[in-house]
C-alpha cells in the first residue's frame, strides 16, 4: 500500500488503542455476561471483519484509514476475547504449556521472561 513512516506508524497506533481504550469495559463485559457466548460472538464478529477486509482489498478500495478502521476493530476483539478467555480459563490455565507465555515452560510460577539473567540468582547472599 505505502511506505510511508507516518502510515505504518499509524496502523501501529490503531492496533494499540484496543488495549489502552477498551481493557477495562471488555473486564467488565466478560464478569457480566456468559464468557462463553462473548467468546463465541466475538470471534464471529472478528470473521465477518477479516472477510469484509478481504473484499475491501481485493475491491481495491483499501485505504490506510480503511486498514486502520479494520485494525482497531479486530484488535477491540482481541481484548474482549482475551478477557473473557482470562476469567473463564484462568490466568493459570493460559500460561501453561511448553514454553508458556511466562517463560517459566508451563511448570509453575517462573520469573518471567523479563528476568534474564537474574532468574536463577537467589537473594540468600551465599
Amino acid at each position: 500500500m505505502t511506505r510511508d513512516p507516518v502510515a505504518v506508524a499509524a496502523v501501529s497506533v490503531a492496533a494499540g488503542l484496543p488495549w489502552l481504550l477498551v481493557s477495562l469495559p471488555a473486564g467488565a463485559l466478560a464478569d457480566r455476561v456468559d464468557r462463553r457466548r462473548l467468546m463465541v460472538a466475538v470471534q464471529l464478529v472478528r470473521m465477518c471483519l477479516a472477510a469484509l477486509l478481504t473484499a475491501t482489498v481485493l475491491a481495491g478500495r483499501s485505504s490506510i484509514a480503511v486498514l486502520c478502521a479494520f485494525v482497531f476493530l479486530l484488535g477491540t476483539g482481541e481484548v474482549v476475547f482475551d478477557a473473557a478467555a482470562r476469567t473463564l480459563l484462568g490466568v493459570s490455565a493460559l500460561l501453561a504449556g511448553p514454553g508458556g507465555a511466562d517463560g517459566s515452560g508451563g511448570d509453575g510460577p517462573g520469573a518471567g521472561p523479563g528476568a534474564g539473567p537474574c532468574a536463577g540468582v537467589s537473594g540468600s547472599g551465599s
